[in-house]
């Protein structure tokens, strides 16, 4: 039996609470030993005890990790890479807690073909908003100019790694990165590691934006706007 450790960073998702739990139930049905390990970026709601509670009652290996600060998305998937138990697993699997897309596309396509590459998920349906679309585009230019590879979805965060080349390509990238799944891509690519896309499909159902920007239309822009700047210089002046 295949042995896999799931990451997932969140922050104040109790109303996505609902998903989690369809998944893990599913999950249950594959020939697969699953550990659960959650980095809280310093909730203000009460997801961590709904989560505990609800983990208990189903008898999963679980750990939940709490930031004394919110250090972002980013900053919660690095402090995830460093977790002391990752190498004991075969395989690890990031995802994102919001579940707006259809996790279980990529996990039954696992269950029945594990084998030692990367696999990225490939989001469909994925419908931004022309302003954020914009900016996606930009960050697979830039993959593109350093690495000569043309990546479509560079920060999807649905991913599945064997262990040993999770933490190669994790020790890599910068502790402060704002976007460590686009350095993950980068990486990958400039190291010609093996991997496959999975297309996956949009969970219609929820209509939840994944990223909170704060209140207001023109501050959630520059917002945007002032993370993408910092966030792309990161990658430019990323030295590999």
């Amino acid at each position: 039996m295949n042995k896999i450790i799931v990451l997932i960073p969140f922050y104040n998702e109790l109303n996505n609470l609902g998903e989690l739990k369809n998944l893990i139930k599913n999950l249950s049905k594959f020939n697969i030993y699953f550990k659960f390990v959650f980095c809280d970026d310093n909730s203000n709601d009460n997801t961590a005890i709904n989560l505990s509670n609800f983990l208990n009652n189903e008898n999963f290996d679980y750990e939940i990790l709490k930031n004394n600060t919110n250090l972002g998305h980013g900053g919660s998937l690095i402090r995830l890479s460093k977790y002391k138990q990752i190498n004991d697993f075969d395989f690890v699997l990031t995802i994102d807690f919001d579940f707006s897309y259809m996790y279980l596309d990529l996990v039954s396509v696992l269950n029945s073909n594990l084998e030692n590459s990367i696999v990225i998920g490939k989001r469909k349906f994925f419908d931004e908003g022309v302003f954020r679309q914009s900016i996606t585009t930009c960050s697979e230019l830039i993959v593109f100019m350093k690495s000569f590879k043309l990546f479509k979805d560079t920060n999807c965060p649905i991913r599945l790694y064997p262990s040993s080349v999770y933490l190669s390509i994790w020790k890599q990238i910068p502790d402060d990165t704002l976007i460590p799944n686009i350095f993950s891509t980068f990486i990958m690519l400039k190291s010609k590691l093996s991997f496959r896309r999975v297309s996956i499909n949009k969970n219609r159902e929820l209509k939840i934006d994944s990223v909170s920007w704060g209140d207001g239309f023109f501050s959630k822009k520059i917002k945007i706007i002032y993370f993408s700047f910092k966030s792309f210089k990161q990658i430019i002046s990323f030295k590999y």
